[in-house]
């Protein structure tokens, strides 16, 4: 599940970098010289925001493999109890039968 999330970001990112190149007439082919070109302070900043987008796709990527993981050991949970569930149901249809019969048989 969290492949496909990881998928979904990067398709996200393409399509943002698509759509500015089309729409808005940005050039990604240019983006490391204009990169070059900024004042330190602002490549400093760029690379943040950079590293902290790629910091939060991991992020979110691990916590829904976490997630992920949770979600199978509920289900692995849940099915044990309605297994526990389907045998107590078929003991008391099975108690019920008994009492019946003790009913039915009656020397009365």
């Amino acid at each position: 599940m969290w492949l496909s999330f990881l998928v979904a970001w990067f398709v996200l990112l393409t399509a943002i970098a698509i759509f500015a190149q089309q729409a808005l007439g940005y050039d990604v082919g240019h983006l490391p010289a204009w990169f070059g070109g900024l004042p330190v302070p602002q490549r400093v900043a760029t690379g943040a925001i950079l590293a902290l987008a790629l910091a939060l796709i991991g992020a979110s990527a691990w916590r829904l493999s976490r997630q992920d993981r949770r979600l199978d050991t509920l289900r692995d949970r849940l099915k044990k109890t309605r297994e526990d569930v389907v045998v107590a149901h078929a003991l008391q249809n099975h108690l019920d039968a008994t009492v019946q019969h003790l009913i039915e048989s009656d020397p009365r």
